[in-house]
């Protein structure tokens, strides 16, 4: 650490290092007065400024895993990828479903993704069977920021890994039309 009044040599001025606080940037972010001191110990008159840059860095979101249901019959959700993902220096991200995953196939034949809000469906004329091996289906979730504070520039992405459970409801029961024979003068009771 360099201090007030310190004197550095001209060989280590290549070895000065500043450490910006973490996730702060900025034109103009530090500024330190110097004076020049020549080989026979003369110094400058006069102080000069020296202006720090600190250049932004895109950091990553952190996507938080969740567990989202759907009613078998209803098709409600509950739960949403969380919209408080981590990411310093973004609050916008597009959500996509990790198409390289085992499960995307079974997944994307049933739910969509919004691409803006993370926000899974139900895709529309879909059936849901809490009864069958679809009922809990795991899927990565990628959630990429849209860098904005290197302009667009190295986007990153996290993953969320997202549980869909198919939840079970009381399904109306069905009733298919049927004919029933019975021949005539048949005795009370007789079954049918």
């Amino acid at each position: 650490a360099v201090a007030e009044g310190d004197e550095i040599s001209s060989e280590s001025l290549t070895t000065l290092a500043y450490s910006a606080p973490q996730d702060k940037f900025g034109e103009a972010y530090a500024t330190f007065k110097f004076r020049v001191i020549d080989g026979n110990g003369y110094k400058s008159d006069n102080a000069y400024t020296a202006t720090i840059d600190v250049a932004p860095v895109n950091d990553a979101p952190v996507a938080r895993d969740t567990t989202i249901t759907f009613g078998e019959v209803s098709k409600t959700r509950k739960g949403v990828i969380p919209v408080n993902n981590i990411d310093v220096d973004d609050t916008e991200f597009t959500f996509s479903f990790d198409a390289t995953n085992a499960n995307y196939a079974k997944v994307n034949s049933l739910y969509t993704i919004n691409s803006s809000t993370g926000v899974i469906s139900v895709k529309s004329g879909k059936t849901l069977n809490y009864e069958s091996t679809d009922s809990v289906l795991v899927i990565p979730v990628i959630v990429t920021d849209k860098a904005s504070t290197t302009g667009g520039v190295g986007k990153l992405a996290g993953t969320s890994v997202v549980t869909i459970k198919i939840i079970d409801e009381n399904e109306n029961p069905v009733i298919n039309p049927q004919t029933f024979n019975v021949d005539e003068n048949s005795p009370n009771g007789k079954v049918v």
